[in-house]
């Protein structure tokens, strides 16, 4: 299709004077287009179809009622009763032109805005070049509907617990927020249900609750997303902070892990505490009172630890924290050769964890003998197994064949003088003949017990 703005240059073209032939060289047309463009004044005509058959819409609109919808029984009767030859094409092309069959779209339609009657949140996914890295970006925005004030943040990641932190900023930063908060379907706050059939997480409806207003999910679709209510202002003014509440334990070294980060535990013990994680700090606590509080790091910041200022920290920190599945993969290959075959074999098989992969394997090592689990492995290599529950299976029965003598156990000859032991040997025999008279039916009667 040749562009308007063509068809017009090429027209005027052709009144300055130049010929059809230099002019379908200068465009790089066919010559017959240009004459045809020339003979429309370099305006497009739009061909008008002159339909062969023609159907009363009236006749349509009644066959179409009395054959229930059904266009196949419409075309029956169009060329069985009523004579007239019409493909089943040209039917359905005529029913959607007359719009019969099909509820007519209709476009969204303005809603008047009243102050103070609702604000909307919505989420957004970005891909964003952070540095050298392209990173995704969660946008959470919070707006007025009136005013179209708006609130925006951006997230790596935006879970229930940051979404509360996000409104608690926002309204905090507005003094003031709406009566209703239309949200879109989205599981951070719906239970289930859709619309208004949806049904709220209590936590988020509590939450909602304290700052005065309520969640309200839009119909799917539905191009009016408002509440329909007028609703003045509700002041904002409260203590409450959003957190997401922790049990942790505190390791061999003081610290606790939050976050991806470690934070160390002031005191002398190995004790549970609780993490009370907030927007921009954490807070631990011991039996209701607080131990210390941190501010959060920057966003990126991993496996990095944290003590208060002019608190000594710990002398012994540990060397494998985060890296202790290559510590372990390094002793299992240390053990013989071919451990280290069937690892570089197992770990590029598709859909391992490998980290999980390496305790677990590291932990069987530790449960049977060395050269039994070094033939199971060889066997597993051979056979190209890598599952688990099956490693453990093979091991197992590595040794029950003998070809590994299993260790026996230490034996304190000392037990007949237990307490225990001399009570037990005083009471009488079982009388086991009731088993002899059982086999012995069985014996006699091997068809009743084959049918039971």
């Amino acid at each position: 299709m040749i562009d308007p703005e063509m068809r017009k240059a090429i027209y005027q073209v052709h009144l300055a004077g130049m010929p059809q032939r230099q002019i379908s060289r200068q465009f790089q047309i066919s010559r017959d287009t240009v004459s045809q463009i020339i003979r429309q004044r370099g305006v497009r005509v739009p061909r008008v179809r002159k339909d062969k058959i023609h159907v009363e819409p009236e006749l349509l609109q009644r066959l179409y009622g009395e054959c229930g919808g059904w266009l196949q029984r419409v075309h029956e009767k169009l060329v069985e009763e009523e004579g007239i030859e019409i493909s089943y094409p040209t039917l359905t092309r005529l029913a959607r032109q007359l719009g019969i069959g099909r509820p007519t779209s209709t476009r969204c339609q303005h809603v008047g805005d009243e102050p103070g009657a609702e604000m909307q949140h919505d989420t957004t996914d970005y891909q964003i070049r952070l540095g050298d890295q392209l990173a995704r970006l969660i946008a959470s925005l919070l707006y007025f509907r009136y005013s179209k004030a708006r609130y925006l943040k951006f997230y790596r990641r935006f879970n229930r617990f940051r979404m509360k932190s996000f409104f608690h900023e926002a309204l905090m930063f507005w003094k003031r927020s709406a009566k209703w908060c239309i949200i879109d379907n989205t599981n951070l706050a719906r239970l289930r249900g859709s619309g208004k059939r949806a049904i709220i997480v209590p936590e988020m409806a509590a939450f909602a609750e304290r700052y005065g207003f309520e969640f309200i999910c839009h119909a799917l679709g539905h191009p009016n997303r408002k509440a329909g209510e007028e609703r003045s202002f509700w002041i904002v003014e409260t203590n409450f902070l959003p957190y997401w509440e922790q049990p942790r334990g505190t390791d061999e070294y003081g610290y606790v892990s939050v976050e991806g980060n470690y934070y160390w535990v002031p005191g002398t013990q190995r004790e549970d505490v609780k993490i009370l994680l907030y927007a921009d700090h954490v807070k631990i606590y011991q039996q209701q009172t607080c131990l210390v509080e941190y501010p959060l790091p920057v966003d990126g910041v991993k496996n990095a630890r944290f003590s208060p200022p002019g608190q000594p920290a710990p002398r012994h920190l540990p060397k494998h924290r985060k890296h202790g599945s290559q510590h372990e993969e390094q002793r299992l290959r240390a053990l013989d050769p071919s451990v280290g075959a069937y690892l570089d074999c197992a770990l590029q098989t598709p859909g391992i964890q490998r980290h999980r992969f390496v305790r677990e394997l590291f932990a069987l090592s530790r449960q049977v003998t060395q050269a039994a689990f070094v033939q199971a492995l060889q066997r597993a290599l051979q056979y190209r197994v890598v599952e688990l529950q099956s490693l453990k299976n093979t091991a197992w029965f590595c040794l029950s064949q003998g070809e590994v003598p299993l260790a026996y156990a230490d034996l304190d000859e000392s037990f007949c003088q237990r307490p225990a032991y001399e009570e037990g040997a005083l009471t009488d025999e079982p009388d086991l003949s009731l088993y002899d008279d059982l086999e012995h039916e069985d014996l006699t009667n091997p068809s009743e017990n084959e049918d039971d």
